[in-house]
């Protein structure tokens, strides 16, 4: 396992010629990584954040509100109680958990 920074992930995607799509599961990690996801250079080109949120481990209100900040919003999710999985797109309409 190696931590990897906005500088890594743009030499990472360097090729892409599409829109971004994420998925994100880091145990509890996520605000973190969606920080430096968005010091990214091809943060503007993301489109879709598919997320596992576990309650436990995350606020998951501050996650929703560092998204919707970025533009993104919730559009669907799979799983219940406090371990789902979201799906976030960019453009769509803003709402809260």
């Amino acid at each position: 396992m190696a931590t990897l920074t906005a500088r890594d992930l743009d030499d990472a995607v360097r090729e892409r010629k599409t829109s971004v799509a994420v998925k994100i599961d880091v145990e509890g990690l996520e605000e973190e990584v969606l920080l430096e996801l968005f010091r990214t250079a091809f943060s503007a080109d993301i489109v879709e954040i598919f997320l596992e949120i576990d309650e436990e481990w995350v606020n998951h209100v501050a996650i929703y509100k560092l998204l919707n900040l970025a533009g993104f919003a919730p559009v669907g999710s799979t799983g219940g109680g406090q371990h789902y999985d979201f799906l976030f797109q960019r453009g769509a309409a803003v709402s809260s958990p």
